[in-house]
């Protein structure tokens, strides 16, 4: 029975998405897991083509992503391919995305660097009918669920096309960028399957160097997030620390009135070209009486790294 429930409140959050009421993005609770999805204009910035896989667990949510992601040098930008899958309830609800992004790249001296980025998404929203479970097919005595129903309903597949645009300015000390996902409904109330969403993030880049060895000892990235879609409003801020083959950081998410707060921890570890990534973190909220915890892997490979991209700006950019 208590499975049931959870199947149909994940039905009702799923209409009010679709009427533009109440909807947010699914996201990662580390931002740079995919950092095409958080920011476009991240795209190419990178010496080197990188391919991420990305998987997300979180209560009946499965979220899986993968992307391409190059720099090349006849555009002066970069060029990104991202898809990825948000299935709830073991596969009854599925929201498919699938894109390209466009970053243009301007150079200036003293290794500072100005992104705009533009992205075209089409959006896919389908509901598995045969997994849903009705009334009629609950047995209260045996509490044994049966394939008969006399329901008939079918939902309409939701497609769209979809836009967003960003920023990103990057220098050897600072970084500072904004995104604007789902342009289009800016200007238009009709098939809002997803509202707009507006992201600002800013850190600064601290280097504390190895005197003897005259090299960067530890890297460490204050930043803060602001996140708005619909009426929903939070903030991340926290820090990155990376040193030689590993990463790891630690943020903090909320909302304004404190209604939620989530710790989230990162792990990274780099062996020649290839990163793998696990982040946890637990959501402590005054809407549940459970602790709700979610768990992230990444892999990422970098491909055809053997020639380094000429006058490349060496700023690092995780």
């Amino acid at each position: 029975m208590q499975k049931n429930k959870r199947i149909l409140f994940l039905l009702s959050i799923y209409f009010f998405s679709i009427h533009g009421l109440i909807s947010q993005d699914a996201d990662f609770s580390y931002p740079y897991a995919e950092k095409i999805y958080f920011n476009p204009a991240f795209a190419g910035l990178g010496i080197c083509p990188e391919i991420t896989l990305n998987y997300k667990k979180l209560f009946v949510n499965d979220f899986y992503a993968v992307s391409y992601n190059q720099y090349f040098k006849k555009i002066s930008g970069g060029l990104a391919l991202l898809i990825l899958n948000d299935s709830q309830g073991k596969g009854t609800i599925n929201n498919i995305t699938a894109g390209v992004t466009y970053s243009y790249h301007i150079k200036f001296r003293k290794r500072k660097k100005l992104n705009f980025a533009f992205q075209v998404n089409y959006i896919q929203k389908n509901i598995n009918t045969e997994r849903l479970v009705f009334n009629d097919m609950i047995d209260p005595i045996l509490s044994e669920v049966s394939l008969n129903t006399s329901e008939n309903i079918s939902y309409p597949v939701e497609k769209k096309i979809d836009f967003a645009t960003a920023f990103i300015f990057i220098s050897k000390k600072y970084r500072l960028g904004t995104a604007l996902h789902h342009l289009n409904n800016i200007f238009s109330k009709k098939n809002n399957i997803i509202p707009f969403k507006l992201t600002i993030h800013a850190g600064k880049v601290l280097l504390i160097n190895n005197i003897k060895k005259k090299e960067s000892k530890l890297t460490i990235i204050p930043e803060i997030i602001y996140n708005k879609q619909s009426f929903f409003n939070y903030f991340s801020y926290g820090f990155i620390l990376k040193k030689k083959y590993f990463l790891t950081s630690f943020y903090i998410k909320h909302n304004l009135k404190f209604h939620t707060f989530t710790p989230i921890f990162t792990f990274e570890v780099f062996i020649k070209n290839i990163r793998f990534s696990y982040t946890y973190d637990i959501m402590f909220s005054e809407y549940y009486n459970i602790l709700l915890s979610s768990h992230r892997i990444s892999l990422f490979f970098k491909i055809n790294c053997i020639k380094k991209r000429k006058n490349n700006n060496t700023i690092y950019c995780r």
